[in-house]
């Protein structure tokens, strides 16, 4: 049977020997599925923009197994959680994130039920927002937050997400320089050198190879090898963090893991950090002097 659309969205028509007939149509998301609810055999376009209504209240209300009258913050938990327990969110993932929420959206949004934000409200919170704070800060919040409500509407708790793609202007406050000349870097990992005490600045030293503060936490002496030159290899495979002290048990992507060579003053700190990470360890009693 050929159904033709009416002006109405969801509403269709068709023939039949008796005339013309209304079909009214539904798509939603349920458990991260799409289902679809339908009604026909209206005989006038009033019964089935009715009937529409009568659909649209019953996702609302539950009817067809979707709670939608959940709190943003009563989402955020199951959001969180689940992100969590399905590994798309390691701890630091989570501190992060949970930071974003709790820092910015939870105070405005967070008693509001998901069904109740409103598109105006949060423009004009993300316009507030960039007086205080960078574009790339607010763009970071905004996209977190979509992320949230785009699984909402994929999990049926929300039918859509009507603040996406709202304008994000400029920031009254610049973003930070983060550009340095050849010249300043080595005036300033001479000084740092000068008045760091020696652990910090190996530490330190080893970013200059493109490490991530996680990564140089995570190194242990089973990932450090030798080339021929005697240089430092360092295979990098595990992060540590605040919230990962144990390590990650791996890198946030496997594409991350890789080797890195250091020159012979990087190769002279790491060792150096080695020695100085086994005295800490027999301090504590956490491996025992041999005799």
């Amino acid at each position: 049977m050929k159904y033709n659309k009416t002006k109405y969205p969801n509403i269709y028509y068709y023939e039949t020997a008796k005339g013309k007939r209304y079909y009214v149509r539904r798509s939603f998301f349920f458990r991260g599925k799409k289902r679809e609810k339908s009604k026909s055999g209206f005989t006038t376009l009033p019964q089935a923009r009715a009937a529409l209504v009568e659909l649209e209240q019953q996702i609302q209300e539950q009817e067809l197994g979707i709670n939608t009258n959940l709190t943003l913050d009563q989402y955020w938990d199951i959001y969180s959680e689940k992100r969590l327990s399905t590994g798309r969110w390691n701890d630091t993932s989570y501190y992060l994130n949970d930071n974003l929420y709790k820092n910015h959206i939870k105070a405005k949004f967070g008693s509001i039920l998901l069904k109740n934000l409103d598109r105006n409200e949060y423009e004009l919170f993300i316009a507030e927002k960039l007086q205080n704070h960078t574009r790339y800060t607010v763009q970071t919040l905004n996209s977190s937050f979509m992320a949230l409500l785009n699984d909402a509407v994929k999990n049926g708790n929300l039918l859509s997400n009507r603040l996406k793609g709202v304008f994000i202007g400029q920031s009254d406050i610049p973003a930070a320089n983060k550009k340095v000349t050849l010249k300043e870097f080595k005036t300033w990992i001479a000084k740092a050198e000068e008045i760091m005490p020696k652990q910090f600045y190996a530490l330190t030293y080893l970013t200059i190879f493109g490490l991530r503060r996680g990564e140089v936490f995570g190194l242990r002496p089973m990932d450090i090898t030798q080339n021929d030159s005697g240089r430092a290899i360092l295979h990098l495979r595990d992060s540590r963090s605040n919230q990962t002290l144990k390590g990650k048990g791996g890198l946030k992507t496997k594409d991350s893991e890789r080797y890195v060579c250091l020159d012979d003053i990087g190769t002279d700190l790491i060792y150096y950090l080695i020695a100085e990470a086994s005295k800490i360890k027999r301090k504590l009693g956490i491996i025992k002097e041999q005799h």
